[in-house]
């Protein structure tokens, strides 16, 4: 594939986070962008957290810029600082994608959940009706909470070892959910139908596992938010255990038509 000469007249969209190494939106924006002649690239910026009201000022006057991802550890900071978010971002009280418009007005929202849920349906399943296990209550915890109570789960299990951070969660669920029936532990292992890892715990070579699968059924799904390594050891232990498993990259990649579409990215523009 051969990508498009950059030039002053080329748009941008700018992709931050720290780290950026493992994040896989610039491949599939840039491949989409491509395939479709579009004369704008996605950047990523490697920006520590003290420097992130600088940037912000500075995306409010980037002329070109048309938008940006948000990524770890800058989801709930990023949610206070843009001008406006969708009603699911304010639930969740963070944000993973930014539009920019002209003005320079940012709106802000929360796609997290709806890749989880759209890449769990690419491989046949639903959280309807069935006992959820979740480990990590951060933005893409929240997110991905907000999702299976939307999607009507059975029950909801959260795991988070931050006891504010958890408590803080639940009180969210309870009051926009008040029919979800929840956990702030995984009292029950044995009824998990779909155990979740949405904790940066395995991004790291020495992490310990997010929790055993001792007590747990097999042929069970077991999902990873986490995209690099995108076969974590978490996966790897689920895997040897018979249960079927479900990759961080299949949650990332579900996600860019979400983009495209709160962008107002071309979707039908595909070059000779």
């Amino acid at each position: 594939m051969t990508f498009p000469i950059l030039s002053g007249t080329s748009s941008f969209y700018a992709l931050i986070g720290h780290p950026v190494n493992q994040v896989r939106s610039p491949t599939g924006f840039n491949t989409y962008l491509t395939e479709r002649n579009i004369n704008a690239a996605m950047v990523t910026f490697d920006l520590l957290p003290e420097s992130i009201g600088g940037f912000f000022t500075m995306l409010r006057g980037w002329g070109n810029c048309l938008g940006c991802c948000v990524t770890i550890p800058h989801k709930n900071i990023a949610f206070e600082l843009v001008d406006q978010t969708t009603n699911r971002a304010k639930r969740i009280g963070a944000i993973n994608i930014i539009r920019r418009e002209k003005s320079g007005k940012l709106l802000g929202d929360m796609t997290d959940g709806l890749g989880f849920i759209s890449a769990l349906q690419l491989n046949g399943l639903s959280v309807t009706g069935k006992n959820i296990g979740l480990i990590g209550g951060g933005g893409a915890g929240s997110a991905i909470a907000d999702a299976i109570a939307e999607a009507n789960a059975k029950h909801l299990s959260i795991v988070e070892i931050d006891p504010i951070k958890r408590d803080m969660l639940i009180s969210k669920l309870k009051k926009q959910y008040p029919t979800l029936s929840l956990d702030n532990a995984i009292n029950h292992p044995e009824n998990i139908d779909i155990l979740i890892n949405s904790s940066p715990i395995g991004m790291n070579s020495y992490d310990p596992l997010p929790i055993s699968l001792a007590e747990f059924r097999s042929k069970i799904m077991v999902a990873d938010s986490i995209t690099e390594p995108n076969f974590t050891p978490f996966l790897r232990h689920a895997k040897n255990n018979g249960c079927f498993i479900q990759k961080g990259n299949e949650m990332a990649d579900a996600q860019l038509p979400i983009f495209i579409d709160f962008l107002g990215i071309p979707s039908d523009k595909v070059s000779p």
